[in-house]
């Protein structure tokens, strides 16, 4: 919600991009803007992030892209592993007979 306020947005943009309920909405703008991390613009219509707010979207994005896994680009499929000797293929084990052999 608060990045889709970045350029200025009304309280049913952020419902619609945020795909929240009214209800949704007016709890978490009174989140927000208790939090002083988004404010009312002047024309009483547009919600926009503060300083801190803006500030704190940096800091999402830059632990998110930390924390964010990419599979590399050219990395060669992995070779499937081989069953057991005592595994059939679905991964199962199975118990030998009286005679040690494997039943079919």
């Amino acid at each position: 919600m608060l990045q889709s306020a970045v350029r200025g947005a009304t309280k049913t943009r952020l419902m619609y991009e945020a795909f929240l309920s009214h209800s949704q909405v007016e709890e978490y703008l009174a989140f927000l803007l208790g939090k002083k991390l988004i404010s009312l613009a002047p024309d009483k219509k547009h919600y926009t992030p503060t300083e801190k707010g803006r500030h704190f979207l940096a800091m999402f994005y830059e632990i998110r892209d930390a924390v964010t896994v990419t599979k590399p680009q050219n990395t060669p499929p992995k070779e499937e592993a081989q069953p057991l000797e005592n595994e059939e293929p679905n991964g199962l084990a199975t118990p030998p007979t009286q005679s040690g052999e494997r039943s079919p």
